[in-house]
């Protein structure tokens, strides 16, 4: 079934709205320029897709929406986040995934807290600490509410490029304009690595997300 409604949304017979349901996580590789190229570089998402960015989708009034810490936690339409980044046929680079059955009595409370957190603003530091929140760290806190310990986890952040290791100069330049340096090692998670949770089986692509194949072997 899963596959037919794919196929019939590939074809434009079936919309997004009745694609994904609540609770999906859309991973979504953005067009931002140097900043999104770095953030690729340094992870490396579910079969080596390049991934800068998760949100998850909600229903509210009969419409879907993708929960997500973009310039500040908010609710976006789900169309408007599909067509945010697009590929050369105009298809949604976003990958679908869906909590396995286990782990789905979570949602309804993960949910309800990501949404008492809309109106945060966007953590520009990826601190853990500072009441802001970038993408993959609104999806720490809302599970990690839900299931009342770390459920997704945060690691030791890698700013340098898996492929040539160096430091881009776009982190320096970052960072450095807000007085700091490099935060390499400080806790953190980001969205590629969550796409390879053993908590989620991925459904489908939407489009055709590019892939990091200069390193590593690991799917």
């Amino acid at each position: 079934m899963r596959f037919l409604y794919f196929l019939l949304f590939s074809l434009g017979l079936v919309s997004p709205q009745q694609l994904v349901r609540q609770g999906d996580f859309l991973f979504q590789q953005l067009q931002c320029g140097p900043l999104c190229e770095a953030i690729e570089e340094a992870t490396f998402g579910y079969k080596h897709y390049r991934i800068s960015h998760v949100g998850i989708v909600v229903d509210s009034a009969g419409e879907k929406y993708v929960l997500e810490a973009y310039g500040s936690v908010r609710l976006t339409p789900l169309d408007d986040f599909l067509r945010r980044s697009v590929d050369s046929k105009g298809m949604p680079k976003v990958l679908v995934a869906r909590l396995r059955r286990p782990y789905q009595s979570m949602l309804p409370q993960a949910i309800e807290y990501g949404m008492s957190l809309v109106g945060k603003p966007y953590d520009t530091v990826f601190s853990l600490s500072n009441d802001a929140y970038y993408c993959s760290e609104l999806v720490y806190f809302m599970f990690r509410h839900a299931f009342g310990s770390d459920f997704f986890h945060v690691y030791p952040m890698n700013f340098y490029s898996l492929a040539d290791g160096h430091m881009p100069q776009v982190w320096v330049e970052y960072f450095g304009q807000m007085g700091m340096s490099v935060p390499q090692d400080s806790l953190g998670c980001n969205p590629a690595d969550y796409s390879r949770s053993r908590y989620l089986k991925v459904l489908y692509l939407l489009g055709r997300i590019d892939k990091n194949k200069s390193y590593g072997t690991k799917d």
